[in-house]
């Protein structure tokens, strides 16, 4: 029996919430540390970091969990296609031409090639923002789990068979996986899964000790605004002391002098 599409799946026009999960080819270590090769491929977890932010400010989709393994990635993704609806046609055109550049230019940075995106021209905006059938498409495919996922496995892929000196072959291994969450006690439990795949498989302690999933990045900026909060209060308070100490200055002085006379 054949497996069923995605597109059976995922409707393109609701607000879906799924858990994908990508693998690489033949379950090898191609994100991380691969101990019987003695070699680490780990750097390439802040590659994809980097990507999924860059896709996060231009997609109408919800990163809202992730785990970055070494030969696997989660990811809880919500589709948001009641977002995308209401970006003007401009809009849609900027950011396609901003994820996806016609033109990139060619760079060396510490002594290595890059290739880095040209941002799009105004004219170039205009021009695919008057072809109202391909805006059309273009809206769907930025609010798609499909595109996200595709988009996001393609920069990996061509980054590290660039790295490798070559085509090394496919990097994942064929398509993602998809499982479509429905209700909260499921999400929750999903998500509670994602945040402690590295725990699970004996990578780190505790979540604190991974620094790939977006738990331990949540806990990093709690901790952040709680330490800039503390900061705020100990200076403001610093201040009121200060103020106190001058004010009291001239009333002990005054105090002293009168009790000369």
């Amino acid at each position: 029996m054949s497996r069923k599409t995605r597109g059976s799946l995922i409707n393109p026009n609701e607000v879906t919430i799924a858990h994908t999960v990508a693998k690489t080819s033949r379950n090898l270590f191609l994100l991380g540390e691969d101990f019987a090769t003695r070699t680490s491929n780990s750097h390439r977890k802040d590659w994809i970091l980097d990507i999924l932010e860059f896709q996060s400010s231009l997609m109408a989709i919800d990163l809202l969990d992730f785990a970055l393994m070494g030969n696997h990635i989660h990811q809880v993704l919500r589709s948001r296609p009641d977002v995308v609806k209401k970006w003007s046609d401009h809009e849609v055109a900027r950011r396609w031409l901003t994820l996806c550049p016609r033109s990139k230019k060619r760079q060396e940075v510490d002594g290595k090639v890059q290739y880095v995106p040209i941002p799009p021209k105004e004219s170039q905006i205009d021009n695919l923002a008057k072809s109202k059938k391909r805006i059309k498409n273009l809206r769907a495919q930025l609010s798609s789990i499909s595109w996200w996922m595709r988009l996001s496995c393609q920069k990996v892929a061509q980054r590290a068979n660039k790295e490798d000196g070559g085509s090394m072959g496919p990097l994942w291994k064929g398509r993602f996986h998809a499982t479509v969450i429905e209700d909260l006690s499921y999400l929750l439990g999903c998500c509670l899964y994602v945040d402690l795949n590295a725990v699970q498989a004996s990578i780190a302690e505790n979540i604190e000790g991974y620094d790939y999933t977006s738990a331990k990045i949540r806990l990093d900026m709690i901790r952040y605004r709680q330490k800039a909060k503390e900061d705020q209060q100990a200076q403001a308070d610093n201040q009121t002391i200060q103020i106190d100490s001058q004010a009291e200055g001239p009333a002990a002085q005054a105090q002293e002098n009168a009790c000369l006379l």
